[in-house]
């Protein structure tokens, strides 16, 4: 038996059945810039959004739509062309895929090619780099427009430190969007919000459970959700199914009994699969457990409840959802949709209209139109569309609406804390486990942190699967390149690492593989709160005992000691340092970036300028690939 539990119906719409016959011969050319992978994947989503309107869609990246080998030719462009830019910046320079795009638009043919072009850009970037928060898109605008190209409207900015930048390029899109129709002086779709989120119409099959859904349909439901993450984020990646091999904890008692928990993960590496020291390991992670039941109880829907899902009015080639198949809900919700984002102001425009109560209608119309009054109060308590639609009770959401309203699952990414050479057949990620309290109230717990300490991992009781090793939740990786981004040098090159906390992840495979080499002339400086988060203590002492390692440990808060970070060490041990610096080594820093990785900058810096090497030495030093780093918000 089927129940259908059909979306709101849209309102009327220029887009019809989705598409709009007026720019069928309007192509949409899509550029992006990308080291890791997101702006190709909000690449991809201008594409399908496009494809919607009937543009006819192409898409390179900025270095590929300047070789005369590319999959497209920007040269070529026509005049009625649509150019959409993505790219983020890394130290202030472009990605590896758009450095010749830049090299190019200096060069004497990019006038001619460029004048005239109708172009947006949308810069991706974190804020807490001051000083090269979007340079690279910055530059890239004010070129194109020096150049005489046309800005339909202003730049885009998506802040990755905020956590908003999905949610930033969807508001963006919709004055993009809107601009598209009025340069080709067509009347701009009264609906065009409503038709730019995708809906799903959801058919519950009552009386079937989740715990018939096993073998080859779990099978076949788990090939059809990679196949369709082959279409984001693991393009040109290689994915395998696994379970852990090992799963430690590596504080000591006294710190886990405080809630602190950091782990030590290891995973056999499949024939055929390889990575190097410095690469990531990308997981694809579940929702916690509390987290899937409470958007459950919400839709008053049972935790062993079988879906059918359909994609409306959008092409499903970002969709992550395995579609007109029959699948449990939990496993959907799981793996399928990040439900811990604070709502935009975009997803809670959808909800004002739905309002009943006009009290409350006001309230949302003011959080969707007002950024100060929603960054107050939704960003600052990051709450959650679950939480608003908790809060304003008069809002009536079906749920295939609420689904096509949340952002897809994006994969996390952890430092791979081995070498190849002395682990060929596995390979090891150190994971901080997050879980706190939200200015609002509610328990946050870290998507992918959580489910991998938990693994190997079973859905609850309530979704009434066996609790055996055939029904573990699978556990999805793929190993990213980190490309030249974070390479060790050649043997005879000296080395110093910085990495406190959990950034000591790389450094210990970089270690390994040093020792492996017999290169002995490597300096760490590690730093953690106190003696119970002493990461890998062990190993670190033995390979400093055998004289493949001068290790430095800063403690900022162990009782009766002074406090100190991994940037007064630097300082402390300038001699050393400096030494090591006039001899050619090669930096390496991994950990925070909101503080740590600016002072750590900043001290090298200035033990550089002590010695009379310069005011722009670390600049010059990252130029030339000498100063890496692998920080993250």
């Amino acid at each position: 038996m089927q129940r259908e539990l059909k979306a709101a119906p849209r309102p009327p719409s220029a887009f019809g059945n989705g598409h709009s016959k007026e720019l069928h011969d309007k192509p949409l050319l899509v550029l992006y810039g990308s080291n890791m992978g997101t702006c190709e994947e909000l690449a991809d989503r201008w594409v399908s959004l496009g494809e919607m309107l009937g543009m006819p869609c192409s898409k390179a990246s900025l270095a590929e739509a300047i070789s005369s080998d590319g999959p497209v030719d920007l040269r070529s462009a026509g005049t009625d062309c649509i150019v959409a830019i993505i790219t983020s910046t890394y130290n202030g320079q472009a990605p590896d895929n758009a450095v010749d795009f830049e090299r190019w638009l200096e060069s004497d043919g990019a006038s001619a090619t460029v004048r005239n072009l109708r172009f947006a850009c949308f810069g991706v970037g974190n804020r807490q780099w001051t000083s090269t928060f979007l340079s690279f898109p910055r530059r890239l605008q004010t070129r194109l427009e020096e150049l005489g190209a046309v800005a339909l409207v202003p730049m885009g900015e998506g802040d990755a430190n905020s956590g908003q930048v999905s949610s930033a390029f969807d508001a963006w899109n919709r004055s993009l969007f809107s601009e598209i129709f009025k340069t080709f002086k067509l009347p701009v779709p009264a609906g065009i919000q409503d038709s730019l989120n995708p809906s799903f119409e959801v058919a519950l099959h009552v009386g079937m459970e989740a715990r018939e859904i096993q073998g080859g349909d779990a099978t076949l439901i788990l090939e059809d959700a990679l196949a369709r993450a082959k279409g984001s984020f693991l393009k040109n990646c290689r994915s395998w199914v696994t379970q852990v091999s090992l799963n430690t904890e590596l504080l000591t008692d006294e710190a886990v009994a405080q809630g602190r928990s950091t782990r030590h993960i290891e995973v056999a590496l499949p024939e055929g699969h390889s990575y190097r020291a410095g690469d990531h390991l990308g997981v694809w992670g579940a929702n916690p457990d509390e987290v899937v039941a409470a958007h459950m109880d919400y839709f008053r829907l049972p935790h062993d409840s079988v879906v059918s899902l359909s994609l409306l009015r959008q092409s499903d080639a970002s969709c992550l959802v395995p579609l007109q198949r029959k699948t449990d809900v939990w496993s959907t919700l799981a793996y399928c949709f990040d439900l811990q984002q604070p709502a935009s102001m975009a997803q809670i425009e959808v909800l004002a209209p739905l309002a009943a109560c006009p009290a409350e209608r006001a309230d949302l119309e003011q959080l969707s139109s007002d950024a100060g009054c929603h960054a107050a109060r939704v960003l600052a308590g990051k709450r959650t569309l679950l939480e608003i639609l908790q809060a304003y009770g008069s809002v009536k959401l079906p749920f295939g609406k609420f689904l096509g309203m949340l952002p897809a699952m994006k994969p996390r990414f952890y430092s791979i804390s081995s070498s190849p050479i002395k682990c060929p057949n596995s390979l090891s990620i150190t994971v901080s486990v997050v879980a706190g309290t939200t200015p609002s109230g509610r328990k946050h717990i870290g998507v992918c942190s959580n489910h991998l300490k938990e693994q190997p991992r079973l859905r609850p009781a309530s979704v009434g699967l066996p609790a055996d090793a055939e029904h573990y939740m699978p556990l999805i990786l793929f190993v990213k390149d980190s490309g030249g981004l974070f390479r060790l040098p050649e043997p005879n090159v000296p080395v110093i690492m910085v990495g406190p906390g959990t950034g000591v992840a790389p450094m210990r495979g970089f270690l390994q593989e040093r020792a492996a080499q017999g290169a002995r002339e490597n300096i760490l400086f590690f730093g953690c709160r106190d003696r119970h988060e002493l990461l890998y203590q062990s190993e670190l002492e033995e390979l400093q005992a055998s004289g493949y390692l001068k290790l430095f440990v800063a403690l900022s808060r162990e009782p009766s000691v002074p406090k100190t970070y991994v940037q007064n060490l630097i300082e402390q041990e300038s001699d050393l340092v400096v030494d090591f610096l006039q001899r050619g080594a090669r930096i390496y820093v991994c950990g925070d970036a909101s503080r740590m990785a600016p002072e750590v900058r900043a001290t090298f810096q200035r033990v550089a300028e002590k010695i009379g090497l310069g005011d722009s030495f670390v600049a010059s030093m990252v130029k030339q690939g000498r100063y890496c780093e692998d920080v993250w918000a």
